[in-house]
């Protein structure tokens, strides 16, 4: 009897000593293969990067997809795919992309900062308010969360907040032209034209090329009937970009205001080469066929001027045309 105990426990000795052998190489067999497995991930992170600098946003996103099948808590995956998203406009794909972010790393002010444009885009500007407050409350020098704030609350009509953020934007870097264009623009609708002149003067020493500060700094001038400054402004940012028919309309307003009939014809005219459906634009060149004996012309432009939205003009149709 007790040599068939002896047996028995000579065998589950030798079973125990076969099992332990396979345990250990199948955790070693764990252990290589996690590391391959983690290689892996990275190397497709490292590749969609790569692609990501060149721009290439669509195969950089399918790297990152690679790379999560693999690791699916690689924070900086999901990061870059949805910045990458957004370029390509998977503007709603990018903010949940951003959003587990969020969630693994409520820190991270980039990933505020990013989902907060995201939904300026969307025009969700109370939403983007709330992640760029994120962002600041985070990374108070972020100069970029800042600026976009006040972009946020100029478009919210917080004049006197956007002008404060913008401030505090320059404050931090001085170097951004469209920051001083913006706070200049946030000044004049707060009523503050000669200061906001001052600004514009700033981002156009910043960057001579910047249409937009022309173009806003004419229409302060003209607020403050400085209108050869004016014209001027306006003539600097049509030399930039011809293309854009609002500076021709203004500046044909302008020259209107200094009696320039014929010149204001001929810039309302362009404007509406320009943009077929400028309300303002017909509304303004029938005013002024009206002023030098062309009623016909004027009446053809009034309705126009009627079809594409311009909500002044009945009463002249029905004073001039019927």
């Amino acid at each position: 009897m007790s040599l068939i105990f002896a047996q028995w426990r000579h065998y589950y000795q030798y079973k125990i000593i076969i099992n332990m052998k396979q345990i250990i190489i199948l955790g070693l067999s764990f252990i290589i293969f996690s590391k391959v497995f983690c290689q892996g991930y990275e190397e497709f992170l490292k590749r969609g990067n790569a692609k990501f600098d060149e721009k290439n946003y669509k195969e950089a996103i399918l790297d990152f997809d690679s790379s999560l099948y693999i690791n699916l808590n690689c924070e900086e995956c999901y990061f870059k795919r949805g910045i990458a998203k957004l370029q390509i406009k998977l503007t709603i794909s990018g903010i949940k992309d951003l959003t587990k972010v969020i969630e693994a790393n409520k820190e991270n002010d980039e990933a505020y900062y990013n989902r907060g444009k995201a939904k300026s885009n969307l025009m969700d500007l109370k939403g983007a308010l709330e992640d760029y407050d994120n962002s600041i409350i985070i990374n108070p020098k972020n100069s970029d969360a800042l600026y976009s704030r006040g972009n946020v609350k100029y478009k919210l009509h917080d004049y006197e907040g956007a002008i404060k953020d913008y401030t505090q934007s320059i404050n931090i870097s001085a170097n951004n032209s469209d920051v001083y264009c913006n706070r200049g623009n946030a000044k004049s609708a707060f009523g503050n034209d000669k200061d906001a002149i001052d600004d514009y003067d700033k981002a156009i020493e910043l960057d001579a090329k910047n249409d937009e500060a022309y173009f806003n700094k004419g229409i302060s001038e003209g607020n403050l009937n400085l209108f050869k400054m004016s014209i001027d402004d306006f003539s600097k940012a049509i030399q930039i970009n011809p293309k854009k028919p609002e500076p021709y309309y203004c500046r044909g307003i302008a020259k209107r205001n200094k009696g320039d009939l014929k010149g204001a014809l001929e810039d309302f005219t362009r404007a509406i080469e320009l943009n077929n459906k400028y309300a303002d634009a017909y509304f303004n060149r029938a005013g002024i066929e009206l002023q030098i004996g062309k009623k016909q012309n004027a009446c053809l432009d009034f309705a126009r001027a009627r079809e594409f939205g311009n909500s002044q003009v009945v009463n002249f149709i029905n004073k001039y045309c019927k």
